[in-house]
């Protein structure tokens, strides 16, 4: 009966496991058509508005979709190549925004982003929300800050702008849109190693922190 019992909780939890990965493929499977979908958009009216670069623009725009669409296949990325991937799309929207927006990167007190190890992807949405829906359209000069830290095992994220603010009565088109890759992250939060991923969101006038924290691997 022991080893019966055994057996059962081994197969178990070798589901649980199988589950969890492909919940995870899902989740990146959603979110790749959505971050293409606003790229393309994007290059569409950038374009539009300065036919000039938009050789430039493309061609970072490709190297960046390789880079997404090779990491996304994986497990877990070095969090060097994931902010190098957020410094490549961030890059195109202040090009497209005419760099009317600061963005700034602290390490905190994280020597070495090549030894840590963090799912792909997992910033992307919130900064892109922060940018269209956020400090897009500011009279004022927009600011986007990421702060990292480790605490306690965990990889503690916090991004910040200083931009208009989530409201509740936004066009509705425009909210199912703010909120589809939101959504996504924070499920993908959630079930990061036994659901001990922690993601919550502070909006008012004066713009919008993001707060995620997810274990993270050392890169061995």
């Amino acid at each position: 009966m022991s080893g019966s019992l055994f057996i059962y909780i081994f197969i178990k939890q070798k589901n649980t496991i199988k589950t969890e990965k492909l919940e995870s493929k899902v989740y990146k499977s959603q979110l790749n058509p959505h971050f293409i979908f606003n790229s393309l958009t994007a290059i569409k009216q950038f374009i539009e508005k300065s036919p000039d670069t938009s050789k430039q623009y493309l061609t970072s725009f490709a190297e960046l979709m390789r880079e997404v669409l090779e990491n996304s296949e994986k497990e877990f990325i070095t969090l060097t190549n994931e902010l190098g991937m957020i410094n490549k799309y961030v890059n195109l929207e202040r090009m497209r925004f005419s760099g009317d927006f600061n963005f700034i990167i602290n390490n905190g007190n994280i020597s070495d982003t090549d030894a840590i190890m963090v799912p792909p992807l997992i910033l992307q949405p919130i900064v892109e929300n922060a940018i269209i829906h956020g400090i897009n359209g500011m009279t004022r000069v927009g600011q986007l800050d990421i702060h990292l830290e480790l605490l306690n095992h965990m990889l503690d994220i916090k991004i910040i702008d200083n931009g208009k603010g989530i409201i509740e009565k936004q066009d509705q088109l425009a909210n199912n849109r703010t909120s589809f890759g939101i959504k996504l992250t924070k499920l993908r939060v959630q079930r990061i190693r036994k659901r001990k991923g922690y993601f919550s969101i502070e909006s008012g006038e004066s713009g919008t922190l993001v707060n995620l924290r997810i274990p993270y691997i050392l890169n061995t």
